[in-house]
C-alpha cells in the first residue's frame, strides 16, 4: 500500500511530506512525490496548449499525472481493446496517475445525479456511472490512483436532506469501490483515496470525515470547497475541524483551490495535494502569473520596465492590455521559461490581439513554470521555518490582484 511518511511539521503551519511506494500497474519507474505539491493538470490527458516535449522540460513536476474520468469515459470500449492503461493510451506511460471523477477546473452541471448515480459530462455528453461501472472504467484507466466516485453537487444553498443524502452516497460508493479494489487481481489494485462531502454543512462534513476516516483508504479528497460551492469564509470555517479528524499519516488533497494565497492557507491547516489547474484558468484569460514568493525573489523576477503601475501589479498582468504592445522585455526577467527565455510582452499581446494559437502556447509555459516554481519555493520555506514571511508576501499582492 501507498507510504506516506510526514518529514517536518512546521511550528508556522503546513507540513512536508513524501508519498512512495505507489502501486505501480504499469512499468512506471518508482516515485517519491515530496509534499505539498500540485498535480499535473490535463485535459483528454494533455497539459492545455502544451507538447509533451515541453511538459518535459518543465522543473519540480511532482511526478503525478491528473486524469478526469469525463475526458476518457466515451472512450471506454477502446481503452478495453488497448489494455494498457491510460497512462500508455495518452502517451505518458513513465507518468503516475491519478484519476479524479470531475474536473477540476470546472463545474459539472448541478442536478443531474440520481440517487444510484453521478453524472459525469464528456464531449458528446452525459455519462451516468455507479459503483461497478466506475470500477469497470478505472479497471481499464489501471490508474495508480483513483479518487472514489462521489456525489459532489451540493452547492451553496443546498438543502440539507441533499447534502445528507450527498454523504450516505459517497460513503456507499467508497465501501462498494473497496471490496471491489480488494478482490481485483493483484495487478489492477489501485489506490484509493476517499472523498469527503458535506456542502457548507459543518456536522455533515464532519460526519463524512469521520466515517470516511475508518475505511482502509490510501488518502483523502476534500471535494467541492470551490468558488462555486461556498463562500471562501466558510471553506477556512469548515478546513480546521476537518483536518483535526483525519490521521497525519495519510494525504489529503484539495483539488478545486488553486489561487496563490489560497494554497498557502490551505497548506498551513493541512492540505498535501492540489490540483495545477490555476495556470490554464489564468491562461484563458491572456494573463501571465508574475507573483514573487519573497523580497529577495521579488528582486530577480522583478520586471525590466520598472514602471510603477507593472512593479504594484498583483498575481498576474493582463497582457491583452494595449500598454504591453510596445513593452520589449520579457514577461519576467530573471524567469527561466521557454517564454522569458525567447519573447516578449510586445510579442504575446500582438498574438492575443491577432488571436494566434501561440500566445496559449507561451503564457501556459510560463504559466505552468512559474506555479510549479512556486510549490517548490513552498516547500523551502516549511524547510526553513520562513513559511510566515512568505504568506504575509503574498498576502501583500493578494490586495493587490484584481479578481
Amino acid at each position: 500500500m501507498m507510504k506516506f511518511s510526514v518529514s517536518k511539521l512546521s511550528p508556522e503551519g503546513g507540513r512536508l511530506g513524501v508519498l512512495s511506494d505507489i502501486h505501480q500497474s504499469t512499468k512506471q519507474r518508482d516515485v517519491e512525490v515530496l509534499t505539498p505539491a500540485c498535480l499535473m493538470y490535463t485535459r483528454g490527458g494533455s497539459v492545455p496548449h502544451l507538447t509533451l516535449d515541453m511538459v518535459r522540460c518543465l522543473p519540480h513536476q511532482s511526478g503525478i499525472v491528473e486524469l478526469t474520468v469525463s475526458s476518457f469515459i466515451e472512450y471506454r470500449e477502446t481503452m478495453d481493446g488497448f489494455k494498457d492503461g491510460l497512462a500508455k493510451f495518452v502517451g505518458i506511460s513513465n507518468a503516475l496517475t491519478y484519476l479524479a471523477v470531475q474536473d477540476s477546473c470546472k463545474s459539472a452541471p448541478a442536478g443531474y445525479n440520481d440517487k444510484s448515480t453521478v453524472s459525469v459530462w464528456a464531449p458528446s455528453g452525459r455519462f451516468r456511472l455507479n459503483s461497478a461501472s466506475f470500477m469497470s472504467f478505472q479497471r481499464a484507466a489501471k490508474s495508480n490512483i483513483t479518487e472514489a466516485l462521489c456525489d459532489g453537487d451540493t452547492r451553496e444553498g443546498c438543502s440539507k436532506k441533499r447534502i445528507q443524502k450527498a454523504v450516505n452516497k459517497t460513503l456507499q460508493f467508497l465501501d462498494e469501490i473497496l471490496e471491489e479494489n480488494l478482490n481485483a487481481e493483484t495487478c489492477q489494485q489501485t489506490e484509493i483515496f476517499g472523498v469527503i462531502e458535506g456542502g457548507d454543512l459543518l456536522s455533515e462534513r464532519l460526519r463524512s470525515t469521520k466515517e470516511t476516516a475508518k475505511r482502509p483508504v490510501a488518502g483523502f479528497v476534500l471535494d467541492s470547497f470551490g468558488e462555486s460551492f461556498m463562500k471562501e469564509e466558510t471553506r477556512w470555517k469548515l478546513l480546521e475541524p476537518i483536518i483535526k479528524e483525519l490521521p497525519e499519516d495519510k494525504p489529503r488533497m484539495l483539488p478545486q483551490i488553486g489561487e496563490p494565497l489560497d494554497v498557502l492557507l490551505a497548506i498551513e491547516n493541512g492540505i498535501d495535494l492540489f490540483s495545477a489547474f490555476y495556470p490554464y484558468q489564468i491562461t484563458g484569460t491572456g494573463c501571465a502569473l508574475v507573483f514573487s514568493w519573497s523580497d529577495e525573489n521579488k528582486k530577480t523576477l522583478n520586471y525590466q520596465t520598472n514602471r510603477p503601475d507593472d512593479i504594484n501589479e498583483g498575481f498576474y498582468i493582463d497582457l491583452n492590455n494595449k500598454k504591453f504592445a510596445e513593452d520589449f522585455s520579457p514577461v519576467l526577467s530573471d524567469c527561466e521559461c521557454y517564454c522569458c527565455q525567447h519573447h516578449t510582452k510586445a510579442y504575446i499581446n500582438h498574438l492575443l490581439v491577432t488571436k494566434e494559437l501561440m500566445a496559449g502556447v507561451l503564457l501556459m509555459s510560463h504559466n505552468v513554470h512559474h506555479y510549479l516554481s512556486y510549490f517548490e519555493a513552498i516547500r523551502q520555506a516549511i524547510k526553513s521555518d520562513t513559511f510566515a514571511l512568505m504568506k504575509k508576501h503574498i498576502q501583500e499582492q493578494h490586495m493587490r490582484t484584481d479578481r
